[in-house]
């Protein structure tokens, strides 16, 4: 018996990949409810961000960079700048090259890149 909804879920229907399931859910979650997406801002951004941008963050998933094959999870945009990054990692470690793309496509005062976080249960990087 799984002892979260998500799990649950993901295993009920069968989802070939329950990373894409969580991401969808935390989106979800961030775009229809103004403290969870006030909580995420406040907790990633760093204090060079300017207000207006938080002002006009607005998350969403499975974000390519346009430049390389790779996408960000979930990304919190204020137009077309990219000021938070969000990419879960379930049994996977981040690959070389994700890390670094990322930080190059935030701005300027965006996510703290020290803040990484990862379930207790999965394996170290």
């Amino acid at each position: 018996m799984n002892a979260s909804v998500l799990a649950h879920l993901a295993e009920r229907f069968r989802a070939p990949h329950p990373e894409t399931l969580v991401t969808e859910a935390l989106c979800f979650v961030l775009t229809r409810h103004p403290a969870a997406r006030a909580a995420a801002i406040a907790l990633l951004a760093t204090d060079a961000m300017p207000d207006d941008a938080r002002d006009w963050i607005r998350f969403t998933s499975e974000v390519s960079d346009g430049e390389t094959s790779g996408r960000v999870d979930i990304a919190g945009q204020a137009g077309r700048k990219t000021w938070l990054s969000i990419e879960g990692k379930f049994g996977a470690p981040l690959t070389p090259r994700q890390p670094v793309a990322y930080i190059r496509a935030l701005e300027k005062g965006g996510l703290d890149p020290v803040r990484v976080s990862r379930p207790a249960h999965s394996p170290p990087p």
